[in-house]
């Protein structure tokens, strides 16, 4: 065998093996987890409050969902609560995510103010309420953000 060949025989393999090496830390890096969760919320210092089914969809190629259908308060008013938030995420630290490319759609039903939304749920506007605690416990995850209360996402089949 020439030494041309040996030579792209040798870069051949040094690229499989660094694909490799990037593919598996991109695997391990990601989540497959498909949930749902019924969340009561009252913050009574706000007169605020909710109750919301969450559904929660983290899928392996670094994309993800948030479902949230339900009603939410203030003071005397209630409104219908129906929208999707879309994202990327990137894993940060053990437990942690990070949600990037944050997009909001809002169902035709949903009557909600989006400034509310914005302060109780996920913030466009705050890059602190787009870190997201996930910790496994059981048959489901404990979900913790710095917008809404922790809660429990019970998993199921895809």
């Amino acid at each position: 065998m020439t030494k041309k060949k040996k030579a792209i025989l040798a870069m051949a393999a040094v690229a499989m093996a660094a694909n490799a090496i990037y593919f598996y830390a991109r695997y391990h890096s990601t989540y497959d987890i498909k949930c749902d969760a019924y969340v009561s919320y009252q913050a009574k210092q706000d007169d605020f409050g909710y109750d919301v089914v969450i559904t929660m969809d983290l899928l392996n190629d670094a994309s993800g969902l948030f479902g949230i259908e339900g009603t939410m308060r203030k003071g005397t008013n209630s409104w219908t609560l129906n929208r999707d938030v879309a994202f990327n995420y990137q894993h940060l630290q053990t437990h942690d995510i990070r949600l990037d490319e944050v997009r909001i759609i809002k169902h035709g039903r949903d009557n909600s103010p989006d400034e509310i939304f914005d302060r109780n749920f996920i913030s466009l506007k705050d890059d602190a309420s787009r870190t997201i605690s996930l910790a496994k416990v059981m048959n489901g995850y404990v979900v913790g953000t710095l917008r809404a209360p922790v809660f429990t996402c019970l998993t199921h089949s895809r």
